[in-house]
């Protein structure tokens, strides 16, 4: 663990003494220290629980940023078709940018929560 997260400990911000976050602070730290490749049985519990929590709003965003995506480009599409009426342009202008939006937010929520999935070490000492 040295190599990878030898400079974390410096920067793992320090929680009220006593509470549930100084200890898996404090866990984290010993074993960063310790050098040890086995995970101590309290980082293991706390990494499972964001992968438990994680992987499956990474699903979850995943399946929505499709589909966003997917309504975002048939809604573009029909708007940039030729010979349509204008009857209605403007309601799907606001829904097409809408759409884009809302793609981006899932993109970033799609894009966190995968990174919490598939790296929960890094992500559980960083961030808790």
């Amino acid at each position: 663990p040295r190599q990878g997260f030898g400079g974390a400990v410096a920067e793992i911000r320090p929680s009220v003494v006593g509470t549930t976050r100084a200890a898996e602070q404090d866990a984290f730290a010993g074993w960063l220290r310790s050098g040890g490749e086995r995970l101590p049985a309290r980082v293991r519990g706390v990494v499972e629980r964001r992968v438990a929590w994680q992987a499956p709003k990474a699903v979850g965003s995943a399946l929505l940023f499709g589909v966003s995506v997917w309504l975002t480009v048939r809604l573009w599409r029909r708007l940039i078709e030729p010979d349509r009426a204008l009857v209605g342009r403007r309601a799907r202008l606001s829904a097409a940018v809408a759409s884009s939006g809302a793609s981006l937010v899932l993109m970033a929520m799609t894009i966190g929560n995968t990174q919490g999935a598939v790296a929960p070490l890094a992500a559980t000492l960083l961030y808790g």
